[in-house]
């Protein structure tokens, strides 16, 4: 009796979310977040009227991004990280207030590839790693270096392609 022909499909090396970044190879997500911004608001009474009125203006929040399992070649992201921590615990032990340095932030593009391979849209997004999750390690796994996740705080974030 014959078997069935052709390869098994291994998901976790078709990547639903690719993220490149200049100077990175590129590195493939099988999760990310939405992008997602807030627009405040304004809240006015006019004279003596009950309702109040609403007004855009206030400010713009952008949630973080986070990317989940992710699999690459090199220690890039990771170092990334460590490099955005020492910036900060510089800037901490001197007169400054702990804030990432802009040398930590990054302009990177989130892919969004389908089953295909062929990209859906890309957002590119001015972020910095906020948090980093090597994820549980397993001496059997065949996987190169993994990432659990990847929490970027974003700056702000644009829809390019």
């Amino acid at each position: 009796m014959g078997g069935i022909a052709g390869a098994l499909k291994t998901y976790h090396e078709e990547g639903h979310f690719r993220v490149c970044i200049d100077g990175f190879k590129d590195t493939d997500f099988s999760e990310c977040s939405e992008p997602k911004a807030t627009i405040g608001s304004i809240v006015y009474r006019s004279g003596g009227e009950a309702l109040a009125k609403k007004q855009p203006g206030s400010k713009i929040d952008f949630a973080d991004i986070t990317l989940k399992r992710g699999v690459c070649d090199d220690y890039d992201f990771y170092l990334w990280f460590t490099t955005t921590a020492q910036f900060t615990a510089a800037a901490a032990g001197s007169d400054a207030i702990g804030l990432p340095s802009e040398a930590a932030k990054r302009s990177l593009q989130i892919k969004q590839i389908d089953r295909a391979g062929q990209t859906v849209r890309t957002w590119t997004v001015r972020a910095f790693p906020k948090e980093y999750s090597a994820g549980s390690w397993n001496g059997e796994s065949k996987d190169k270096v993994t990432m659990e996740s990847l929490v970027l705080e974003v700056e702000w974030f644009d829809l390019t392609g």
